[in-house]
């Protein structure tokens, strides 16, 4: 069972009981570029679990690539990059709401 918000004091520490592979510690240093390869990744396998067609134009957007828009979509660097600043300055992570019909 995952942890839910209120079993826990923040995002952080909801995950602290989870294992992780010997080569990797809490404190596993990553690049930007790794870290965005590694939600690039996550996105990924999730799609292959729930072929969901926004799912797949988001990948499709992500994608990296060795120009220096590093992306297909430029906008998508742009938008990690900022989404990178506000986890660095301990920003609230966002409320998802219900989608409208």
């Amino acid at each position: 069972m995952y942890p839910s918000s209120r079993d826990c004091d923040s995002p952080a520490s909801a995950w602290q009981h989870l294992t992780m592979s010997p080569d990797l510690t809490e404190s596993t240093p990553l690049t930007v570029e790794q870290a965005y390869e590694a939600a690039y990744r996550f996105v990924a396998q999730y799609y292959e679990r729930e072929r969901i067609v926004p799912f797949m134009l988001m990948l499709t957007s992500m994608r990296p690539t060795d120009d220096r828009e590093r992306t297909s979509d430029p906008a998508s660097w742009h938008d990690w990059l900022r989404c990178v600043e506000e986890s660095v300055a301990g920003s609230p992570l966002p409320e998802l709401s219900a989608p409208q019909d």
